[in-house]
């Protein structure tokens, strides 16, 4: 399994991306409605940077950015033992927010303009200097990180910390966050049935051979669109992803 103590299980950082871009094609594919959708994709976040996103519906996530640097993969799951996260309050705003006659305004205000807690010690504190400016964009201000991996393209190996951890299972939520990040086709599977409830897609059968050719980043056509989702007429969307990606398709 992908995890910040498997690190050699994560692929390589091109094969990381055409993965990703794969990913998000699928989705495309599967879910034409947007609030369905569980993993995205952003081109202009800053100059030079390209941004994955997955997020599960749960308030855990994960942030991949690609630059002319490196890579770095940064997730945060609210339920794992690492989640270091949520309003650095004062005692004096505690009582404040513990008081009865304090209105809903003023709580909020002491919520909003309170720091966030930093991080599990060790997390970000060796993260080359270039990476910092990813992490501090206005969009991820107040998103929890409860793991964060890189690799320098200079790095021959994925990095982590110097990191404490606590005892027990997946403290970081790495292993959970980071498991469709393999190109197994399995995971998908297994990923499709537990998020949309279906077979695959409101019943639909799930076409193992088409799956794995987009996963494989081969070529796309109608047939094998039809085949996944016979719902999805519109292919604008899906064809914009697809030129952009440099994913090769051919519509009759």
């Amino acid at each position: 399994m992908l995890s910040t103590k498997n690190l050699k299980a994560i692929p390589d950082a091109d094969k990381l991306k055409k993965l990703c871009n794969a990913l998000l094609i699928l989705d495309i594919i599967v879910a034409p409605s947007e609030w369905l959708r569980q993993f995205y994709y952003y081109n202009k976040w800053a100059e030079g940077v390209k941004v994955f996103h997955y997020k599960d519906g749960m308030g855990n996530h994960v942030h991949i950015f690609f630059s002319e640097e490196g890579v770095v993969i940064k997730g945060f799951d609210h339920e794992c033992a690492m989640a270091e996260f949520g309003p650095d309050l004062s005692p004096e705003q505690i009582a404040i927010l513990e008081n009865p006659n304090t209105s809903v305004e003023q709580r909020r205000e002491i919520i909003r303009s309170a720091p966030r807690k930093p991080p599990w010690a060790g997390v970000l504190d060796s993260l080359p200097d270039g990476f910092h400016d990813f992490l501090s964009h206005k969009n991820l201000v107040k998103t929890g990180t409860s793991f964060c991996i890189w690799k320098m393209h200079d790095d021959m190996d994925w990095q982590i910390g110097e990191i404490d951890f606590p005892e027990g299972e997946d403290v970081d939520g790495s292993e959970y966050l980071l498991r469709f990040f393999n190109d197994k086709l399995e995971t998908y599977r297994k990923h499709e049935i537990e998020h949309n409830d279906m077979t695959f897609v409101n019943g639909r059968d799930f076409d193992a051979q088409i799956i794995q050719q987009i996963l494989d980043g081969k070529l796309i056509n109608n047939e094998m669109v039809s085949t996944l989702n016979p719902l999805l007429t519109d292919l604008k969307e899906l064809s914009e992803t697809l030129t952009l990606f440099g994913h090769p398709f051919e519509w009759n």
